[in-house]
């Protein structure tokens, strides 16, 4: 939530964070209008209410702004100090940390990382979550892109294979790096 808020606030500034304010539950309003605790745990749903919102308000309303508002966010709440250790590691060992990651912000679920040596891709499973929503798997996909920029790949992008979400029987990710666009 903090990094979202920090995006929304450089990208908007006060009137972008006001007029999100405006459209938002009461629990919205309350929190955006808190000091937001980046490390606290915080309600999916409210989660889920904001990326929407964003979306409607600063996206084209698809969800994909998720996938920006989280690839800002994973170069923005990363600590300096381990920025430096993801800038040493290869692709597989960063993804292979960020989903470790997920259960410092999930209860249920995993998010498992496959890739292979001197691939330039790699697939990701959202795998046993029991809520899935478009706009989670969007900031999920956004914020794997963030990491694979930060271990210095360049040309990153990201594609949702399939999604539970759109009825699939799986949520699957997976993004690329190097070579064309």
């Amino acid at each position: 939530m903090w990094a979202r808020r920090q995006w929304l606030t450089s990208t908007h500034g006060d009137e972008g964070l006001e007029r999100l304010i405006g459209v938002v539950s009461p629990a919205g309003r309350h929190l955006l209008r808190s000091e937001i605790d980046p490390k606290a745990w915080y309600n999916y749903p409210l989660f889920i209410e904001l990326a929407i919102e964003m979306d409607k308000l600063f996206g084209d309303g698809d969800g994909k702004l998720n996938i920006e508002v989280a690839r800002a966010s994973a170069h923005t709440a990363t600590r300096t100090i381990y920025q430096m250790f993801i800038r040493l590691g290869s692709v597989s060992w960063v993804l292979s940390r960020a989903s470790k990651l997920w259960r410092e912000h999930f209860t249920r679920g995993a998010f498992i990382v496959t890739t292979e040596k001197h691939a330039t891709f790699a697939e990701a499973e959202i795998a046993d979550f029991p809520f899935p929503h478009l706009c989670h798997t969007y900031a999920v996909l956004g914020f794997a892109i963030g990491c694979v920029e930060m271990s210095g790949e360049s040309n990153v992008r990201g594609e949702v294979v399939s999604c539970r979400s759109h009825g699939a029987d799986k949520t699957i990710l997976r993004v690329h790096w190097g070579g064309e666009t």
